[in-house]
Formats: C-alpha cells, sequence, structure tokens
C-alpha cells in the first residue's frame, strides 16, 4: 500500500534502497503506469511502447529491470535505449510514436540516490492527474498477465545517434563552431559520450572533461552543480567557452573565457534577448518564484513580459503553454524553448 505520495516536482526520486527506489517498488510503480497506458491505448501497434533509457549510476542497471519486468507484467513493450540523457528519452518517445518515455536517474544528485522520470507520448513531463492515477493504482493487487500477452523488450542501438542529430538541429543553419575550442563538462553522466560528439560533429575543438563515469562519481564535484570545475578547465585549457551539464542532462552552467560563471537566470536572459532581437520570442519570458529580480528587471526594460510559475521545470513548462509562450527557465540551468524541445535539455540550450 502506498502511504505516501511518491511523485515530487520532477518525478520519484530517494537513496537507493529506501522507498519508494527499492526494485519492488519500482517494478510495481512500472506495473501500475502500464496498466494505465494499457487502458488508454489505441493505437496501430497491439500493445502500448515505452522506451526507457538510463543515466550512468550504478544501480541503474537494477531500476532498469525492474521497469522492465512490472511493464512486462502489465502487457507493455519496452524499448531499452540504454545510457540516454532525460531530453533525449523525451525525444525519442515523441519521434517513434511510443505511449511514454522513462528515464532512470537522480539528475544532480549524488550517485547514493536515484529516481525515475515519466514522459508522454508528447515529450512532456506527466500531468499530476496522471501521476495521482498511477499512485491509486499501486495500492491495488499487481497481477502478471498470461505469458502470451506479456510485453516484450527490444533494444535501439541507435537511441544516441538519433539524438546526436536532433541536438546538431539547434544550431541555426548556417552556422557551425570551426576555430572554438569549447570545454564540455559532462558531469559523468549521461551525456558523457553525447555532448562531446554534438559539439565535434559541428565543428569545435572539444576538451571533454567529467567524462570518465564508473557508477559512482556522477555529479561528484563536477557538472552543473560545481561549476567552478568547468571554470578552472576553461582558463587551463585557455578556451573560447565552457559548458556544463547534470547528470541527466537537462541542465545548464556556461562559462566564458575568462573563467566567468553563468548561471540559468542569466542564460535565460541570453536567450530571450537573441530571440527578440530575431522576432522568435513569441511572448514573454516564464521563470519561478525563484528566479532572480535582476532577471526580471531587465527583461521588462526591454519591453518583456515575465511571469513566475512555481518551483520545477515542470510548472514552467505548464506557465509557459498556458500563456502561449515560448521560453522559460530556472536559476538552476533547467532551460525550456519549446522552438527547439519538449522539455530542459542542456546540450541544445548551450548550442541556442
Amino acid at each position: 500500500m502506498t502511504t505516501q505520495k511518491m511523485f515530487g516536482t520532477d518525478g520519484v526520486r530517494a537513496p537507493v534502497g529506501m522507498e519508494p527506489m527499492t526494485p519492488q517498488t519500482i517494478m510495481r510503480l512500472a506495473h501500475a503506469c502500464g496498466q494505465l497506458l494499457s487502458r488508454q491505448h489505441t493505437g496501430l501497434n497491439p500493445r502500448p511502447v515505452v522506451a526507457v533509457g538510463t543515466d550512468t549510476r550504478g544501480s541503474a542497471p537494477m531500476f532498469e529491470a525492474a521497469l522492465q519486468a512490472g511493464f512486462s507484467a502489465a502487457g507493455v513493450d519496452t524499448v531499452m535505449c540504454g545510457e540516454l540523457p532525460t531530453p533525449g528519452v523525451a525525444y525519442l518517445t515523441r519521434l517513434r510514436g511510443y505511449q511514454a518515455g522513462v528515464v532512470v536517474s537522480a539528475s544532480h544528485n549524488p550517485c547514493e540516490d536515484n529516481g525515475v522520470k515519466f514522459f508522454s507520448a508528447t515529450g512532456d513531463k506527466l500531468p499530476d492527474g496522471m501521476e495521482a492515477e498511477i499512485e491509486r493504482t499501486m495500492d491495488q493487487p499487481m497481477v502478471c498477465l498470461p505469458s502470451s500477452r506479456l510485453g516484450r523488450v527490444s533494444v535501439l542501438p541507435e537511441a544516441s545517434d538519433l539524438y546526436i542529430q536532433f541536438c546538431r538541429q539547434a544550431l541555426p543553419a548556417g552556422l557551425h563552431l570551426q576555430g572554438m575550442k569549447i570545454v564540455i563538462d559532462a558531469a559523468h553522466g549521461a551525456c558523457h559520450r553525447i555532448a562531446p560528439e554534438v559539439f565535434r560533429q559541428l565543428g569545435a575543438e572539444v576538451i571533454a572533461v567529467g567524462a570518465s563515469p564508473d557508477g559512482q562519481n556522477i555529479n561528484d564535484n563536477v557538472g552543473a552543480t560545481s561549476p567552478k570545475h568547468l571554470s578552472e578547465a576553461v582558463l587551463a585549457h585557455q578556451a573560447d567557452v565552457g559548458v556544463a551539464l547534470d547528470g541527466d542532462g537537462d541542465r545548464l552552467v556556461m562559462v566564458d573565457s575568462e573563467g566567468r560563471i553563468y548561471a540559468g537566470d542569466e542564460l535565460l536572459y541570453v536567450l530571450a534577448v537573441d530571440a527578440q532581437t530575431n522576432d522568435g520570442l513569441q511572448g514573454g519570458v516564464v521563470g519561478t518564484v525563484m528566479s532572480n529580480q535582476g532577471l526580471e528587471q531587465a527583461l521588462l526594460r526591454r519591453g518583456l513580459d515575465f511571469a513566475r510559475s512555481a518551483v520545477g521545470d515542470r510548472h514552467v513548462l505548464e506557465l509557459l503553454k498556458q500563456r502561449g509562450w515560448r521560453l522559460g527557465g530556472e536559476g538552476s540551468g533547467h532551460l525550456i524553448g519549446l522552438d527547439w524541445h519538449s522539455t530542459g535539455d542542456g546540450v541544445m540550450s548551450a548550442l541556442r
């Protein structure tokens, strides 16, 4: 029986081995989600299909297997994408027409934690109502379907390549990064191969740091939560710019050639000014109740509306949709540009 609300502002998250992050509970969570997907399913495929990706935590394979078992018992097919950033799973879910996407990650948290994030068929975070229904369904006994009706499992080996191709589209046509030296700090996380490859394919000379995951070092004094590491690397390599991501690739912090750190509010302002200059803003900008007052004042001076949501990128996204706007973000580095993705994406935001 569930005794408390499982879903927080960004999925389910806890220290590994503590509820709800036990293999038993995650299997039941997948089973409950699978039951809902099966009831709603109207697609051509005989069963709903869910994409599953992970970050680099040592506990990821255990929870990946638990998700697979729960979905299969509920009659849902799973497509295993391997190590893939959160925005990559969101993209592939939408691209391939899957009914949902699931990421095993605790984002910027230390390796002792893990979590599960869900995406809808459109690449959005699940609405509150569906999360609540999943929790209610978990209170019912878990019943495994007969063998003939179990969900099937497949692997998508090209998942990373598909996402790399997608990221490259974030750079406007005719632009390239040739002649630039860029340091990429991937936080020993899900972007450790993908992010350097994206920037190299676009012509940059790339120095990759935080790109040697061992299952235990994700976000450990590296990445977007420890940007001093990136600043020191930019200065040491005399680079033009630095890009720091978090463990699952949906946060961004940047550093200029002098080692100065630019967090989410400043980057959001840069994106807003660029969009306004190129007539692509479409309305105002959404921040959160924690956004810097200086950001709001600076945008208002440029004649741009600014609205505040509750903390959490899902709330930023909800308010963007309510207002019909395209750009928003948080000081932590979650930046959402609906012109280029349905969710926060550190690599694409950096390219923009």
